[in-house]
């Protein structure tokens, strides 16, 4: 079976990953056409997944308990997988998300205090379901950026919403503490995971950190000789 390719960019709040995004899936349709490569994002990405992102990006910060957040982001997950993603990376096409389980590992695991072994659990859970590809991408961009300059980057973005249950800013309302916890987790996973994440200085100017994201691509890409072929 063919084999697609799935890439998602990380980081904390106001690292520029949406506009990464973005600039990175028209690069790849430019090159492959839309017909093979889709841009999704986390929480979201399918019908239901969609429903919990307003319920966990919306309210007050302590709306839930700490598992129960992290069970949330995991169904939206699950669903996301099933519906969107995976049908796409075994059909040979390619996958650019806007946060995956990273963003779970280093925001409820490192931010809330939730242990790593229900992260094993539920990654092996999913693995054991769903054995046609790893519950994996094969590449992840973390974004890195000093957690004052991009909380305030990211609320000056979210501002444009006049309504208050319509801001998706739960998470940027929660103390600084918390945001320098996420950053040194997110530093954590790029020593454990050397060959799938690459850190990207999200401090430089939005065209630099698209070539330098766009570099490492083309060495993924370089396998690929053509939409849908498989490649290491």
């Amino acid at each position: 079976m063919n084999k697609g390719l799935f890439i998602t960019l990380e980081g904390g709040e106001g690292s520029g990953k949406s506009v990464q995004c973005s600039k990175l899936y028209e690069r790849l349709v430019q090159r492959y056409g839309d017909q093979l490569v889709i841009k999704t994002r986390e929480p979201g990405g399918s019908t239901g997944a969609e429903l919990i992102r307003k319920m966990l990006l919306t309210g007050e910060v302590d709306r839930w308990f700490p598992m129960s957040e992290m069970l949330l982001f995991y169904a939206a997950r699950y669903d996301h997988w099933r519906r969107t993603i995976l049908p796409t990376i075994l059909r040979g096409g390619i996958v650019v998300c806007d946060r995956f389980f990273d963003s779970s590992v280093v925001y409820q695991g490192g931010g809330r205090g939730i242990p790593r072994k229900f992260f094993h659990a539920i990654h092996a859970m999913f693995a054991e379901i769903d054995s046609e590809h790893p519950f994996l991408p094969d590449r992840t961009y973390i974004l890195d950026i000093d957690p004052r300059r991009g909380v305030t980057r990211s609320n000056k973005r979210i501002s444009q919403f006049a309504e208050k249950d319509e801001k998706e800013d739960r998470f940027e309302r929660i103390d600084i503490a918390f945001h320098e916890k996420v950053r040194e987790e997110y530093f954590a996973v790029l020593e454990e995971n050397p060959l799938r994440c690459v850190k990207i200085d999200a401090g430089q100017s939005i065209e630099q950190i698209h070539e330098d994201i766009w570099q490492d691509v083309e060495t993924l890409l370089s396998g690929v000789t053509s939409p849908g072929s498989s490649h290491a």
